[in-house]
């Protein structure tokens, strides 16, 4: 069984026939192909997530591109020039919100990996200073999302290993896309643990480099891919390429390496299942819809998060002691009530939208659910981040009315700097007053507002509760479980709050 490590199926290229491409994928005989969110701006991840949501045998990443490092904005002058005053300031405002909602994606059950993100110098499309930042921004998110990475190296001047080792991208691991024999790239890349993706240019006269290295690297370091739809391997360069053709460059690394296609297949795919994980992302129970927690129904409809808060149950694992929560789709409004309903939800005193993600990222369902729910007699209330209207860039507030009876907002801070510490949100500022917008509003509209904050070791909950109560609000502090001991002052990563 093959693998195609690196296809962009997004791309229009493909408009005309795309199911008819992945057909042939799956008559050659591959058993899954991995879908770039990387190389269309900011679409691309979104398309990609879409294409692979679709099909169990596709996955995604996301990302952006070098080229697209720029984020839609226009900067005259050679890409070696600095970027600075009013248009760096503009540039920095996207900057945040590019990575708060490619943090958003990240968390979808079908997200493999970070990427491609890199460093491109050889068209400069983009300013060089800014592709940098955004490389930087990228590893760090790698980390922090515990994703691996798929790198993008082009004539950069061995800036891509300073980076990849000032960020400590070897925590995290991943691909070097495209690789095409660089000594420097091959010797950082092994040692912070990266496997190299070879195409179809193994099969061009010209790359002897890229054959010697790829006959030299070490067996478990390598992956196949094709790039689709370019770099069509030899016989079929000039054509548009596809991840049929992974089979192609399959048969000439084994020529290559003197073994047999189907040890060369096994071993890469192998080598992919390693570091994307894709064993335990297929491995263990589906994810619950429902689950009680006392005597409440919980409704668990989303895996995605605005935030990435330090002391949050994610940091454990993705379950509530031996319940499962990791989604492996996002259910439907029909499919929660049914889920509610064969829980026996009517028997609990509330139901509770709340599970691994912020719910209201998905304010259509709450609604319709709970204006069903509320129909039929149940109370209703959701937990929630708080940032709805800021991420939807709507009023979310006045579109839960008549379908919640409650609002619980995690303030979890008294000042925008201890929320950007504890939360990690993409734009502290913004999304803090976010967040007191929100409870603001919400205490208008509801008659039942509760502002909440995780009792960490060093946290004021007097200037938390105060902030509460002047925005509106009641104020609870939440128990903060301690899985492991930690010095006064600090935040755990193996603690987790309470429901």
């Amino acid at each position: 069984m093959l693998i195609d490590s690196h296809a962009h199926l997004d791309f229009s290229d493909f408009d005309a026939d795309r199911a008819e491409v992945l057909a042939r994928a799956w008559d050659t005989g591959l058993e899954a192909i991995v879908l770039i969110g990387s190389g269309n701006g900011e679409d691309s991840a979104r398309d990609a997530l879409r294409l692979a949501a679709a099909d169990e045998r596709l996955w995604a990443t996301v990302g952006v591109h070098p080229h697209d490092a720029a984020l839609g904005l226009s900067f005259p002058g050679p890409a070696t020039a600095p970027v600075a005053g009013a248009q760096r300031m503009a540039w920095e405002k996207r900057r945040r919100r590019v990575l708060g909602r490619m943090a958003m994606l990240a968390l979808h059950p079908k997200v493999v990996a970070i990427g491609e993100v890199g460093l491109d110098f050889h068209y400069d499309r983009s300013p060089r200073e800014l592709q940098r930042i955004l490389f930087s921004d990228f590893v760090r998110l790698a980390r922090r999302l515990r994703l691996p990475l798929v790198i993008h190296a082009r004539q950069d001047g061995g800036e891509i290993c300073d980076i990849l080792e000032r960020e400590e991208a070897g925590r995290v691991g991943g691909i070097i896309h495209c690789f095409t024999g660089d000594d420097a790239l091959l010797q950082t890349g092994l040692k912070l643990g990266f496997v190299f993706g070879i195409n179809g240019i193994l099969t061009f006269p010209n790359a002897a480099e890229l054959r010697r290295a790829a006959r030299e690297i070490p067996l478990q370091h390598l992956v196949l891919e094709t790039d689709a739809p370019y770099l069509t391997p030899v016989p079929f360069r000039g054509r548009r390429n596809e991840p049929a053709r992974v089979a192609e460059v399959a048969r000439a690394l084994a020529r290559l390496r003197g073994l047999s296609e189907q040890e060369i297949g096994a071993a890469t795919t192998a080598n992919l299942h390693r570091v994307l994980a894709l064993d335990s992302r297929r491995a263990g129970p589906p994810g619950r819809i429902a689950y009680q927690v006392k005597d409440a129904i919980y409704l668990n409809i989303t895996n995605r998060c605005t935030l990435c808060c330090r002391f949050c149950l994610k940091r454990q694992g993705h379950s509530l002691g031996d319940i499962p929560l990791v989604l492996r789709r996002e259910p439907s409004a029909s499919e929660v009530i049914d889920a509610y309903r064969a829980k026996g939800g009517e028997r609990y005193s509330e139901a509770v939208f709340c599970g691994v993600g912020e719910p209201l990222l998905r304010p259509e369902v709450v609604r319709e659910v709970g204006q069903k729910l509320r129909a039929e007699g149940q109370r209703v209330r959701v937990n929630t981040d708080g940032l709805a209207s800021w991420v939807h860039g709507r009023d979310i507030v006045s579109e839960l009315r008549g379908a919640v009876d409650t609002l619980s907002v995690s303030l979890n801070a008294p000042d925008a700097a201890t929320y950007a510490r504890l939360c990690q949100p993409p734009d502290a500022e913004a999304a803090f007053a976010a967040v007191c917008d929100f409870i603001r509003s919400g205490s208008r509209a509801f008659p039942e507002v509760v502002a909440t904050a995780v009792a960490l070791p060093g946290l004021d909950l007097d200037a938390c509760e105060r902030l509460a109560r002047s925005l509106g609000a009641r104020f609870r502090a939440r128990a903060f479980g301690e899985y492991r001991r930690f010095r006064p002052g600090q935040v755990s990563d193996k603690g987790t709050a309470d429901h």
